[in-house]
């Protein structure tokens, strides 16, 4: 609890010094609460466009290879949008450990949260390219995005929604998975599914010649930006969007 309510505080503090008040639409508090309240900003302007991250079952951190993700988008000119799904105080706690709680009831709050959160950022940025980036339960939110975006990139998740390998995702819009084959998330769920490796859950899902996958040979849970395998494809998935 703690835990939760300092880094919360540090969420919304540091949403203030960047300006996020500005996002918030007070026409729709509750729903906004539950998806750009205690967002995290990174960037000025959305010169190129935005780029909104879905964290994982902890909230977002501040691990070197993720603010590397950070940089890099900022770098190109997106407006980088991290909203905080706990600031819906109704969410269920943390779900990376025991006691587990009910994640399809998480998966339910993020699915709003995050529609919510794309609705508005188009009113807010009409014309601008707005690409999701999920990380591990932010992956599997990602994945069940049924509104049209520029596109998706899903990391620390395998292909599909958990172990059905289905995606709501529309066909047009392009997907990214990038998943390593030492990912003991990955792994776990593999495992309890019917299917038999990355490989086959990921041929089985990505049924669309507009939904790819780079498997990464050694690779955990994290996904750093400098693997040169990894900079290389996101370099070429971004210019591809942006035509």
């Amino acid at each position: 609890h703690l835990r939760r309510l300092h880094h919360a505080l540090l969420l919304f503090l540091l949403s203030l010094a960047l300006g996020a008040c500005s996002l918030i639409d007070t026409r729709e508090p509750r729903v906004l609460e539950a998806s750009l309240a205690e967002a995290r900003l990174f960037g000025g302007a959305a010169v190129r466009g935005i780029l909104l991250h879905l964290h994982g079952c902890d909230g977002i951190h501040n691990d070197p290879w993720m603010e590397a993700w950070f940089d890099y988008f900022r770098d190109r000119g997106f407006l980088i949008v991290a909203p905080d799904s706990f600031a819906d105080r109704t969410r269920p706690p943390v779900s990376c450990w025991k006691p587990f709680p009910n994640k399809t009831e998480i998966y339910k709050r993020r699915y709003a949260q995050t529609k919510a959160a794309i609705e508005t950022l188009r009113e807010r940025h009409p014309g601008k390219t707005l690409l999701v980036w999920g990380h591990s339960e932010g992956g599997a939110v990602a994945n069940t995005i049924d509104t049209p975006v520029e596109g998706i990139v899903t990391t620390g998740y395998q292909c599909g929604y958990r172990r059905t390998a289905r995606l709501r995702v529309p066909e047009e819009t392009p997907l990214l998975a990038i998943i390593g084959t030492r990912d003991p998330y990955i792994i776990n769920s593999i495992r309890s599914s019917r299917f038999r490796s990355i490989y086959e859950i990921c041929q089985a899902a990505h049924s669309s010649p507009n939904w790819q996958h780079l498997k990464v040979q050694g690779m955990g849970h994290a996904t750093p930006l400098s693997h040169p395998e990894i900079k290389e494809r996101v370099d070429a998935f971004v210019e591809m969007v942006m035509q």
